[in-house]
């Protein structure tokens, strides 16, 4: 593949297919992960200008200080082997306002042309923030449910599926049936 693009793709297509990915992109370069590349979209997902483009990730994020992303970084960079994070806390600063953020990531050791060595490492990371907070707003309904149902003075059993599985029954129900 990498034959295949050096041969037939020009440094302003790779350039274009950055930029309108719709998932955030960005690769950091050297021990220091210097933003060499960052598509809008991670731009806005950082909260950040284009502006950070040539610094340093810690100095244009200084947020992750006692994250352990910038730790992250370093271990995908020494073994080579790539990192994916699932529904990951983070802190950001966006707007001048400290966020609480979720993400679903990869980060990916960059290697030189001769495949030798690590010089940097890509991230590809998308926002799941709206879809974690659901989950938990779910998760919370759901408890609350279930809580109405074994404190309450009524018999009340709750069934799952066609063959009507008993998922929830209260004290009450199981005494009307003579059961624990």
């Amino acid at each position: 593949m990498k034959n295949f693009i050096k041969s037939n793709i020009s440094q302003e297509s790779l350039a274009l297919l950055l930029t309108q990915a719709p998932v955030a992109l960005s690769m950091l370069m050297g021990d220091e992960f210097i933003i060499q590349v960052a598509n809008p979209q991670i731009l806005q997902l950082w909260g950040k200008s284009p502006q950070i483009i040539g610094c340093k990730l810690i100095d244009a994020l200084p947020e992750l200080e006692g994250q352990p992303f910038m730790d992250i970084l370093s271990q995908v960079r020494t073994t080579g082997k790539p990192y994916k994070g699932y529904q990951e806390f983070c802190y950001l600063v966006r707007n001048g306002k400290r966020e609480e953020c979720y993400f679903d990531f990869i980060y990916a050791p960059i290697f030189n042309d001769e495949e030798t060595e690590i010089i940097g490492v890509s991230v590809v990371a998308t926002e799941v923030t709206d879809q974690v907070n659901a989950e938990k707003k779910l998760a919370e309904t759901e408890y609350t449910f279930e809580r109405l149902i074994k404190e309450s003075d009524y018999s009340i059993a709750l069934y799952k599926g066609p063959d009507l599985i008993i998922d929830i029954a209260n004290n009450s129900m199981l005494r009307t049936w003579g059961k624990n």
